[in-house]
């Protein structure tokens, strides 16, 4: 058997990284894709049954949602799927008096 090795070389310059310019750490962050703006929360309910949601998109799943700071509190949420059942975890935190100023 014959094998055959082949050198590649590789200058030095293609393994340096670059050095971020400092615009790219003051850019403003991109925007919320449209598609997370549909939070299931805000919807009415499908039926009569006011504990009842509508099925939540699949790309909203899995991702936290916050309101601002409004009347001294913070809610967080996020909608989960396990198998065939959706469900919805809900925080609600009380800002303390000093953050609030």
């Amino acid at each position: 058997m014959i094998y055959f090795v082949i050198e590649r070389k590789i200058p030095d310059e293609e393994y340096r990284q670059v050095i971020p310019d400092l615009d790219d750490y003051t850019k403003e962050p991109p925007g919320l894709p449209p598609h997370l703006r549909h939070i299931i929360l805000n919807k009415s309910s499908p039926t009569m049954d006011p504990l009842a949601l509508p099925n939540p998109q699949t790309v909203s799943l899995n991702h936290l949602y916050c309101t601002a700071i409004k009347d001294g509190m913070m809610v967080l949420g996020g909608t989960h799927r396990y198998r065939e059942k959706y469900f919805t975890v809900v925080f609600y935190s009380i800002m303390p008096i000093s953050t609030l100023h």
